[in-house]
């Protein structure tokens, strides 16, 4: 299963680094040579410049430059397959050295890169190895180009050398005395090789070395010196033994970059027709003939794609195999007409080399410029700190006992999740299934009607199929059959009408083969556990694709049944529910208690394992007590049939582990199977009479809980503590759900003093001190320190983030977008889970953090309030964060107003409030009327709806809404009878009474009674009130925010975040300032035009950058230059002696004139299309053609391109 990895070490001169091609042509010959450590030399960088050289392959590197110029430098790379834990580094510098001594696999090394001068090496090589002799910890290996032939009799080819023999007897004694083996020689004592020549001197020498600390000398097993290529000097590689292990066998995957070759997609094609037209028959299994297609393509691919790649390295193989020959033979004879065909041979090499960097170099440009600086997966990994490679050196396999073999480690890794997954306990002999299937009955209340439960295992149709393929993510690692999503994404017409069929067939009763439902399990490290334990690691399931598919497709139709089958008490993962429900519950919960005299402890409980430790026998009678039907769940079934897995540790997979519970973390189904699993324990929670929380007004908290994480409210802990422990055992038996007690944590919220002295003497859960953490979000004892520990934390870690990242190379328009994708999420969930007033402080601090971090060495040149307004209004959409804030309380309005909310926090506000919530936004009293404590939710939102509702024009004051019922200003209310006659809501306000500014009539249809006396009394009531009320014709106003309160609105923060930034547009100055600039007026609809173009006309996020910097002012001229201080002369700076203004510098420079001439008949030649020569044509994209034409379109890419160069020069 595992063999001995051996290290491969690498020393070379590089004779400088500073261009792609020669990076490109470096890392393909260490990846071609399998360097394990790459010790170089002459990198020619700058100090602090050496992010040029990263690469995926080789993530870790150590730089020496010299500080005072780009000669010299050294460098050490690691790659990404050795899991090197570096304990310290020495540099030079001057850049002669660096040393990196760490662990691999628990052994010591100490790796050094050296360059010595051309002169007085001796003098050079001492220095170094006396520090070298401080610093170095275990096995030593040094490498490093030492400008000097050790033995000139053997190291060179005219056997004597220029350096004096003292120098070089006095370097001997030196390496001597650190006990340092020249490799090489060792190991060759009888050849003849050289790793550099002279052209000028027409000699060969050996002066590139690695070498070795004596008493790890045994390690070594080859060192050998390759051909000279790219740089002057020949590459030395030593191979080295080490504690590491690899697999013997690796697994296949299909390498998705095939799949741009046109050639290659043909012929797969066509092979994929051909096998289906060959094996789909009559009586043959459908699942059956869909498995085995993917061996017959596995093997067509590798065919293919062996010959693809061998054909490229065709031409380089044969050129280094002639060229070997040659060099041996001219070291050895001195030949002149050998030396010619080596310079050709050489010449070809190298022109071959460039052409693949440049290629290759193209290829990146390409994808980068089309990805580079947008909010993705490109931009978060260029922000993501560098994970580890999840390499397990040791694991503990018993009590006592440690391993650091790589088999024994595979094998207890494979034995933990062999028990893990095993059924330990044949549950149906606890409860048999009748008595299971009665208890479920009992603790299931809602259920699918007969038509869903048909709809559900409806035969699977072909549009399913690519709306899961489309939501399905690029670049996600496959299963064990190898073949990723975009296989079936790129071959869609030839594989989705089998892979229906398949899915249809499985549907009716077709078993999946064994090798579908294998799946990988890799394992991750949890941060802050022991990684010697096996339970420190997070199992995530690869499965094949195809099979992923299939659970996607059943997720979306099982997705929207979870609201009305599951309690509103689960927030996660059920559609239209977020964390921040449950976070606020529990803010509100706390602060009823409080309020009431309640004593409240909190309660949140750690599940070990939960995913993996649901009982199928318990999940599938749950479903089915649910009314899931037959249909949907044969499916399910045969996802869950026989399913096997093996571990994936240290590169190895291991043996397969049959799986006989749990849900599949990795799988769309496995969370909404889980909150469907839990329900019947919530829902006996919730109807348990010995479990107490907190009386809201119409409903009892009980607990509250976002997948396996539940919080406890209990008010009673004598009694609810020992009933919760009951019903947490009772469905642990049943559903194998097993809590860890040490990682269950309580928080004394207001218990007694006896309550608290019971609760810490009788409950092994973790007391916490005055906070406990929940859903990301400290919950305090005391209601005033939640700004301290969440607010004032996060701002913490925002400015430790945007600090670290402003080394990052990220553009000025790739700044903004960090902004919205990293830093905006984390401030708008903490606002959203504690919605309370904040300080005007802290939205200046995160201003001055943005302002910083987006211009983070000059002076803003564009408004911050420009930036923050939309694209489509001329801004970039920069967070602006109080409108965030705004509209996060103005959701929790909305949620407010809803006629049957699911959110259980506002049962909770309600009782705060003492009246219906949907009142208290359109009441008249002011809030010191309302007898709201000062310190809740309600009154955070209330006070700023106070603030912005006529600000933003969110509503007139007063509203149509106005409440005529549970107002303070209006005892009498409304009678139920009359109540009728006005509506047919639960709800009367003006705007019931009230019709197109005059009061209803009480007449109803003909045929109608009367109203009774007392209804038109009350009546009039209403009406001398409404007509009292202090700006009364405003009742009848009809206003945003009441168009918005509709049924079935959705959105959220964000719907009113773009309803509050659209209020009274703000006109960017800079739009007035070209119409001075031409001399004309520019439509509205002309700057709909130029922003449509600016921000969606092309997919390099470059040329937007350029062109929004242009239409904004970004670039400073000559003249305003001058006007500011920093330049005595407004002259224009290409010479023409005329004044520099904005509009000169771009367009009406004599010496501009010529190109954009050219970019005119250009366009007029390529696109038929005959431009008006203007400056408003040309920079502002003025053309009268629809935006949608001009999109990507060769005339906006050469303007765009030409701005751009303009730019650069």
């Amino acid at each position: 299963m595992f063999a001995p990895r051996d290290l491969r070490l690498t020393s070379y001169n590089v004779r400088g680094l500073n261009t792609p091609e020669k990076r490109s042509k470096l890392f393909r010959e260490l990846r071609s040579m399998r360097t394990s450590v790459a010790l170089l030399q002459e990198t020619h960088f700058r100090l602090g410049s050496t992010q040029a050289l990263q690469h995926p392959d080789y993530p870790l590197g150590y730089f020496g430059s010299y500080s005072e110029g780009k000669s010299r430098g050294v460098a050490i790379l690691i790659s990404r397959l050795i899991p090197f834990e570096v304990e310290d580094t020495l540099t030079d510098p001057s850049g002669r050295y660096i040393f990196v001594k760490g662990r691999i696999a628990g052994t010591f090394y100490t790796f050094a890169s050296i360059y010595l001068p051309n002169t007085a090496q001796h003098r050079s090589l001492q220095r170094i190895l006396t520090s070298l002799r401080d610093f170095q910890k275990g096995c030593l290996y040094v490498g490093g180009d030492l400008n000097v032939p050790l033995d000139p009799r053997v190291d060179t080819s005219t056997r004597v050398s220029g350096v004096p023999q003292s120098t070089i007897r006095h370097i001997r004694r030196t390496l001597d005395s650190l006990r340092l083996v020249d490799s090489w020689k060792s190991l060759n004592p009888l050849d003849h090789e050289y790793t550099y020549f002279s052209t000028v001197h027409r000699t060969y020498s050996r002066l590139d070395y690695l070498l070795v600390s004596h008493h790890c000398f045994s390690d070594v097993v080859d060192t050998h010196i390759g051909i000279r290529t790219w740089s002057d000097h020949a590459p030395v590689t030593m191979t080295i033994k080490s504690p590491l292990f690899r697999p013997r066998t690796g697994s296949w995957r299909l390498n998705s970059s095939l799949l741009l070759d046109t050639q290659f997609c043909r012929d797969v094609s066509i092979a994929i027709q051909n096998y289906f037209a060959e094996n789909v028959t009559p009586g043959m299994s459908r699942t059956v003939v869909w498995e085995a297609h993917k061996a017959v393509l596995r093997g067509v691919i590798i065919a293919k794609a062996t010959a693809l790649k061998k054909k490229r390295q065709t031409n380089i193989s044969d050129l280094l195999t002639r060229l070997r020959p040659l060099e041996l033979e001219h070291a050895t004879t001195g030949s002149t007409a050998v030396y010619d065909q080596i310079l050709t041979l050489r010449r070809e090499l190298q022109q071959t080399l460039t052409d693949d960097a440049r290629h290759m170099a193209l290829r990146a440009k390409s994808f980068f410029a089309s990805r580079e600086n947008k909010p993705g997966r490109l931009l978060a990994r260029i922000l993501r700190r560098r994970r580890e490679l999840a390499y397990i050196p040791r694991i503990t396999t018993s009590q006592t006992t440690t391993t650091s073999h790589p088999a024994e480690i595979l094998q207890a890794f494979r034995n933990f999740y062999q028990t893990l997954y095993s059924r330990l306990v044949d549950r149906s002999s606890l409860m048999p299934e009748g008595c299971l299937r009665t208890h479920l009955a009992a603790k299931i209340g809602a259920r699918l009607t007969a038509v869903q439960a048909e709809a559900l295992g409806s035969p699977i149709i072909a549009g399913e199929i690519t709306t899961a393929l489309k939501s399905s993510k690029n670049g996600k690692t496959p299963g064990p059959d190898g073949f990723p999503v975009e296989y079936f994404k790129k071959f869609a017409p030839d594989l989705h009408p089998h892979l229906l069929a398949t899915f249809n067939a499985i549907g009716e009763g077709t078993e999946l083969p064994d090798s579908a439902l294998m799946a990988h399990i890799t394992v991750l490290p949890k941060s802050g556990r022991d990684p010697l334990l096996c339970d420190s690691y997070r199992p995530i399931s690869l499965i094949n694709a195809d099979v992923k598919l299939l659970a996607k497709i059943l997720a979306t139709r099982l997705k929207t049944h979870l609201p009305s089958l599951v309690g509103s008490d689960q927030v996660g993962f059920i559609p239209g529910r977020m964390a921040r429900d449950a976070t606020t519950r529990a803010l509100d919960a706390i602060r009823v208690a409080r309020n009431s005299d309640t004593p409240l402890l909190l309660l949140s409980t750690d599940a070990e394992k939960a995913f993996d430790k649901v009982d199928w026998q318990y999940l599938f009678g749950t479903l089915e007590e649910m009314g899931v039907g037959r249909g949907f769940l044969t499916w399910l079934q045969a996802l869950y049939r026989n399913p096997t897995a093996r571990v994936r540790v240290n590169g190895a997979l291991s043996h397969p582990v049959s799986i006989r519970r749990g849900t599949r973390q990795g799988c769309p189904l496995s969370p909404l199977l889980f909150a469907l699993s839990l329900e019947p324990l919530l829902q006996s929670i919730r109807s348990n009479p010995h479990i107490t929380g907190v009386k809201g007004r119409a409903l009892t908290h009980k607990v509250a809980a976002y997948a396996d994480d539940l919080l406890f409210f209990v008010t009673e802990p004598q009694t609810s503590l020992v009933a919760i422990h009951q019903e947490l055992t009772v469905y642990g038996t049943q559903a194998g759900l097993t809590i860890n007690k040490r990682k269950s944590e309580m928080l004394d919220i207001s218990l007694t003093p006896v309550q608290a002295t019971w609760v810490s003497r009788s409950c092994q859960f973790r007391w916490c001190d005055g906070r406990m953490k929940y859903l990301g979000i400290w919950l305090t004892t005391n209601p005033s320190k939640l700004y301290e520990y969440n607010f004032l934390t996060l701002l913490t870690t925002i400015k430790s983030d945007l600090l670290q990242w402003q080394t990052k190379y990220i553009s000025w328009l790739g700044r903004v977008n960090v902004l919205k994708m990293n830093i905006l999420p984390r401030i708008l969930y903490t606002m959203q889970a504690i919605p309370k007033v904040l300080p005007p402080s802290f939205f200046a601090t995160l201003q001055s953090m943005f302002t910083t971090f987006v211009w983070p060495r000059s002076r803003p040149r564009v408004r911050l309030d420009t930036l923050s307004l939309p694209k489509n209004g001329g801004g970039l959409a920069l967070p602006d964060i109080r409108s965030y804030y705004y509209a996060t309380h103005m959701a929790r309005v909305l949620d407010w107003m809803q006629l049957a909310s699911e959110q259980r926090w506002c049962d909770l506000e309600e009782k705060e409030a003492g009246r219906p919530l949907w009142t208290l936004p359109w009441l008249l009293a002011d809030l010191g009327g309302l007898n709201i404590d000062r310190d809740s939710t309600v009154h955070a939102t209330l006070r700023l709806w106070h603030q912005i509702r006529v600000r933003f024009t969110l509503s007139s004051a007063p509203s149509p809404l106005l409440p005529l019922e549970h107002n303070p200003e209006f005892a009498p209310g409304v009678r139920e009878t009359l109540r009728q006659r006005l509506t047919r809501g639960a709800r009367v306000s003006a705007l019931s009474v009230l019709r197109d500014g005059t009061f209803a009539s009480l007449e109803g249809a003909p045929g109608d009674p009367p109203p009774a006396l007392l209804d038109q009394f009350n009546f009039q009531q209403i009406q001398h009130y409404l007509r009292r009320v202090p700006g009364s014709t405003k009742l009848t106003h009809s206003h945003t925010f009441r168009n918005t309160l509709q049924p079935g609105t959705e959105g959220g923060a964000c719907c009113f975040y773009l309803l509050i930034r659209g209020v009274g547009p703000v006109v960017p100055s800079y739009m007035g300032r070209w119409e001075r600039e031409l001399g004309e007026e520019i439509t509205q609809e002309q700057w709909n035009k130029i922003l449509i173009l600016v921000h969606s006309g092309s997919q390099a996020m470059a040329l937007v950058e350029t062109s929004f910097k242009l239409l904004t002012f970004w670039y400073r001229s000559p003249h305003l230059l001058c006007q500011i201080g920093t330049s005595d002369t407004t002259r224009c700076w290409r010479g023409c002696l005329q004044t520099g203004t904005y509009l000169h510098v771009w367009w009406s420079c004599p010496h501009l004139a010529p190109i954009w001439r050219m970019v005119r008949d250009m366009i007029k030649d390529k696109c038929d299309f005959d431009l008006p020569f203007t400056a408003k044509t040309f920079l502002l994209l003025v053309i009268d053609l629809a935006a949608a034409a001009l999109k990507n379109s060769l005339l906006q890419s050469s303007l765009y391109l030409h701005l751009f160069y303009f730019t650069l020069q």
